[in-house]
């Protein structure tokens, strides 16, 4: 599992917005954040911070509460709630070294709601995203590394599950995390009825994360990391048994609204401190 000791990244930054943070999977490489209107990114050994936004032409109407990462790509998921395209941009296909603008997936229909969540299995070659619906919660998915645009499928909904903005996936689940109710919980691959992991973690309405780490390499995860409204991390061993415990894993700072966490699927955790402006690296 990842550990619990902090290290700091300071940006230099004033006021920006924060909703998500992604990390790449290289060690010498970036740490994303920002929002519905900014898009930043520092190197993960410290350094001057990028402006992604400015660099690649992006404005707020390309901008919204999640981002991810693949390999070399790098998406951006917006915030529109309507519309069959606008959606997901691509930005960039290798690594950030250049930059682009591409409406990388197109709809068979209107999704129910804003994208809040989204998670990439480099496995399948697909993101899957979820919708911020107070009553059902869609689950749809778009191949990666393909030619613009690349046709979206609805995998899954889930009835009755609201204000659901983190997501991860293994072999078996689908992980939620969800404000309405305070729920953590899982809902079969195939479909099926949503089960509670746990309702005891502050989730926010607006936007919450969950991470998955498979550490035997059977498919399913043995842990999973989750991000509340507060600068806290939790933990859950074993979630897809029927016995799965849940507890804190570090408070580094315990202040409400505070939102955003990437992981680089392997040692670190990542978070912003809108307080200080700074990076929290937990490892």
């Amino acid at each position: 599992m990842v550990g619990t000791t902090e290290t700091r990244i300071p940006t230099g930054l004033g006021s920006f917005t924060e909703y998500w943070v992604v990390a790449d999977d290289i060690p010498t490489g970036w740490i994303y954040f920002g929002g519905t209107s900014d898009f930043y990114r520092v190197p993960k050994a410290g350094g001057p911070v990028e402006d992604v936004e400015a660099l690649a032409g992006l404005t707020s109407s390309q901008l919204g509460y999640e981002a991810v990462i693949v390999g070399a790509e790098i998406y951006a998921i917006e915030s529109t709630t309507t519309g069959t395209m606008g959606h997901v941009w691509r930005i960039s296909t290798d690594g950030g070294l250049t930059w682009l603008v591409e409406d990388y997936a197109t709809f068979p229909m209107a999704p129910n709601d804003d994208f809040r969540g989204a998670t990439a299995i480099p496995s399948l070659g697909r993101i899957f995203l979820v919708t911020d619906d107070t009553s059902d919660t869609e689950i749809w998915s778009v191949p990666v590394g393909m030619s613009a645009p690349q046709a979206a499928t609805l995998e899954l909904t889930v009835t009755g599950v609201g204000n659901c903005t983190g997501i991860a996936r293994d072999d078996t689940y689908y992980y939620l995390a969800c404000g309405s109710g305070e729920r953590l919980g899982r809902v079969p691959v195939g479909g099926g009825a949503f089960e509670d992991i746990t309702t005891t973690f502050d989730m926010s309405s607006s936007t919450n994360d969950v991470y998955g780490e498979d550490l035997d390499m059977d498919g399913t995860f043995d842990v999973l990391y989750v991000q509340s409204w507060y600068e806290e991390i939790y933990y859950v061993c074993d979630p897809a048994t029927a016995t799965p415990f849940a507890d804190l894993m570090v408070d580094v700072g315990g202040s409400s609204s505070n939102y955003g966490m990437g992981f680089d699927g392997d040692s670190s955790l990542y978070l912003v401190d809108d307080d200080n402006r700074e990076i929290i690296v937990v490892q």
